[in-house]
């Protein structure tokens, strides 16, 4: 999916020598931006490093650090970000970079806490997609973590990856190993040869299919996900 213009020109932010800036931009929703409040070249040191939208306090963090927002709906937003000081010096000489993303596209790095807050935070793997059919649940048992595939939509459980199943294949394989191929969900779950598990489900679309892999099976584990046509 395309990015909107303001996702697009927060990406590319990269200033220096000024305290903040202000600016009215587009976003669709689920966009996310990271502001990165970076060093200070002149004038007392930095406080802190706000970040306002439409006029209201959205994140706030210790200098340097970086502050984040998600658009909650498409629109036109006021974005503020600026550094300041408990003695109200002003401060010049400050850089600064930016990132947008779209949530749930591409790359999650919960992990790393650079897309936190995420929209989930019950136990899912993939608690950042809003995109996904599937909802990925890891259940610790007295003999290992099973795997637990719920539809998203909130139907209910489709399958359940017993833990002795999943802990046979556990060592880093020489070649990608199917631990399950599903072919009345057309669901298929590997451990891939780089050591990760690889799951892929079927979109509402004919043809499209969900693709998730993910180092471990923990909550808040790294993960990456997008969407992609076959032609089996």
């Amino acid at each position: 999916q395309t990015i909107s213009d303001g996702c697009q020109d927060i990406d590319a932010f990269n200033a220096i020598n000024i305290p903040g800036t202000m600016r009215t931009l587009e976003f669709f929703e689920n966009e996310q931006i990271t502001i990165a409040s970076l060093t200070v070249t002149t004038g007392p040191p930095p406080d802190g490093f706000n970040l306002f939208v439409d006029g209201s306090l959205v994140d706030t963090t210790s200098f340097p650090g970086s502050v984040t927002w998600t658009a909650p709906a498409d629109g036109i937003y006021e974005i503020r970000f600026f550094v300041f000081t408990s003695t109200g010096g002003v401060i010049f000489g400050l850089n600064y970079e930016g990132e947008c993303r779209l949530l749930g596209e591409g790359t999650s790095e919960t992990a790393e806490g650079i897309n936190d807050p995420c929209p989930f935070n019950d136990g899912r793997i993939n608690n950042c997609d809003t995109f996904n059919p599937v909802v990925l649940y890891p259940i610790n048992t007295e003999n290992g973590t099973r795997l637990d595939i719920y539809n998203a939509d909130g139907s209910g459980l489709i399958i359940s990856l017993p833990a002795d199943l999943i802990s046979a294949n556990t060592a880093c394989p020489a070649e990608n190993t199917a631990i399950l191929i599903d072919t009345t969900n057309d669901i298929v779950f590997y451990l891939l040869s780089s050591c990760e598990y690889y799951l892929h489900a079927p979109m509402n679309e004919p043809g499209k299919y969900y693709i998730i892999i993910f180092d471990d099976l923990n909550s808040g584990t790294y993960y990456e996900s997008r969407t992609e046509f076959f032609d089996f």
